[in-house]
């Protein structure tokens, strides 16, 4: 790779006030609300350090420890405002102005606005080289006006940074694969499609404040200490030059969401879900994986803030297991140790002292793939597309392939294998159909099936149907729940079998279903 650009220094956002002769006049006085309010967003505009990060007025802290988003409450205004302005109010009793501070119901007017178009759009902070969606590179310290990403980062962050090629070559690219791929030598891959998507998780790490969606990374293993929390902690320390932040998930999708929506308030740029024992697939997670904004509601809040959720999901866990939409939503990386305890291999480098100490090397190499891919016209490769990931298809999957590894999407399709739901689905229709056939049957006529008895044997009519029942509802089997599934699924076809509409029961008027061969 041949060095073309450089990283410069940049020195950290610091607020930094014109002198007190040049800072306007603001004169506070009652029944000029409106206008005082202006006068302080006039003044706001000079603040090198304040921008707008969805709807909420932030300010960036940035330094030798790296960036941080905080939100600006009515408190921090009214300091800010007497730094960027003066105010003066009427004193009665000497019968001219004297200087003031900003009043509370002025900063609160202010923030109430949640629209600040005299600061700039803040779209995510970077803290390594990236490339925008159309290849432009991002290796210039401070604030990039049209992708509004702003670069945090020092030389002493990157160390061994090479510069990059702009328009390397496919020998550059290949090169680059040699050497993450050597980095990557740490772990048990089960196979060479889970170090493909380990690779795809690095580079889509990188660019992922740049494009508008991308799955999320799971991480999955036969046994503890196989290395899952070390290889996200690795991706992440390449990415931002430290470890993410860790997120534990219990098994209430409300609470699940209130925590995620707080690190996409925050602006973090790794979102860690560690260690998951449970069938991962809430519905929040899936939204924010293909969509480039969510509306979250701030912790003590009760208005809702629309924020980027361009940040890298990576979620951990032994066996971990991934349902629903979130399973075509996901790339997946399986390791297996092939021994029973793990945790006792020894290795000839510390994989995490290695990425600090090559961080800038591998920026520079995973940035390399998907600028070679660029240059060369980005030629076609025998590889479906996936609608919902479009730019990360372009710039992370297919250049993987372009260089000759396998799909980095190929280790998921083993998430439909292991689906519970869909193993319930496949279970219900298949006994559905034993027992019924195609002819039409209400809800509560299947439960009383599955729950009915002979009496000369005084087992259950029809075990399997009972079973698949049981996993549907959740162990309470009753004609409401699976009423509710049976709405959900109209129409999915599950190994051939689908179930269809057929009609009302013309005495009950409740509605009747058919499970039916695919072609039938």
């Amino acid at each position: 790779m041949s060095s073309k650009t450089h990283l410069h220094v940049i020195a950290a956002t610091k607020t930094q006030p014109p002198p007190p002769s040049d800072l306007p006049v603001i004169k506070i006085e009652d029944g000029s609300l409106p206008d005082n309010v202006r006068a302080i967003a006039a003044a706001l505009a000079s603040a090198p350090d304040l921008f707008t990060f969805g709807e909420r007025l932030v300010r960036l802290y940035s330094g030798a420890n790296g960036a941080a988003v905080v939100p600006v409450e009515s408190a921090h205004v009214m300091e800010l405002v007497g730094l960027y302005a003066r105010l003066t109010k009427f004193d009665g009793r000497s019968g001219a102005d004297r200087q003031a501070d900003c009043p509370r119901r002025l900063a609160d007017a202010y923030i109430a606005r949640r629209h600040h178009p005299e600061h700039k759009q803040l779209h995510g902070v970077v803290e390594a080289p990236t490339i925008t969606a159309d290849g432009r590179l991002l290796d210039r310290p401070g604030y990039d006006p049209e992708s509004g990403l702003f670069v945090a980062c020092t030389p002493s962050d990157l160390a061994n940074y090479p510069g990059i090629n702009p328009r390397p070559d496919a020998d550059d690219a290949k090169a680059a694969i040699e050497l993450l791929l050597d980095a990557l030598d740490t772990w048990p891959f089960v196979e060479a499609g889970d170090r493909s998507a380990a690779l795809a998780a690095l580079v889509g790490t990188i660019v992922r404040r740049s494009i508008p969606a991308a799955p999320m990374t799971g991480i999955t293993a036969t046994a503890a200490g196989t290395g899952k929390s070390l290889l996200a902690d690795w991706i992440s320390i390449i990415a931002t030059g430290s470890r993410p932040a860790v997120m534990s998930l219990g098994r209430n999708d409300d609470e699940n969401e209130k925590r995620l929506a707080g690190a996409y308030l925050a602006g973090d740029p790794v979102i860690a879900l560690d260690n998951i024992s449970f069938p991962l697939g809430f519905d929040l997670l899936c939204q924010v994986c293909t969509q480039p904004r969510a509306r979250f509601r701030p912790l003590g809040g009760s208005a809702l803030v629309t924020v980027p959720t361009n940040a890298q999901l990576i979620a951990t866990g032994n066996a971990l297991t991934i349902t629903g939409d979130l399973k075509r939503r996901a790339l997946l990386i399986r390791l297996d140790a092939g021994m029973e305890r793990p945790e006792l291999r020894r290795f000839d480098r510390d994989a995490l002292e290695y990425a600090r100490a090559e961080r800038g090397r591998l920026i520079a190499a995973a940035l390399t793939i998907p600028l070679a891919y660029i240059a060369a016209g980005s030629p076609p490769v025998d590889l479906p597309p996936v609608g919902s990931f479009t730019e990360w298809d372009r710039l992370v999957r297919r250049p993987l392939r372009w260089l000759g590894l396998p799909d980095p999407l190929a280790p998921a399709e083993t998430l439909r294998e292991f689906d519970p739901e869909l193993e319930a689905s496949r279970l219900l229709l298949s006994a559905w159909f034993d027992a019924f056939n195609t002819k039409p049957v209400g809800a509560a006529e299947v439960v009383a099936a599955a729950l009915s008895v002979g009496e000369a044997t005084g087992n259950y009519r029809y075990p399997d149907l009972r079973e698949a029942l049981q996993l549907i509802c959740h162990e309470k089997i009753t004609a409401r729940r699976l009423g509710g599934w049976l709405r959900a699924n109209r129409d999915r076809i599950v190994d051939g079998l689908r179930a269809v509409q057929a009609g009302t029961d013309g005495h009950s008027k409740t509605g009747l279903w058919s499970v039916r061969p695919e072609c039938g």
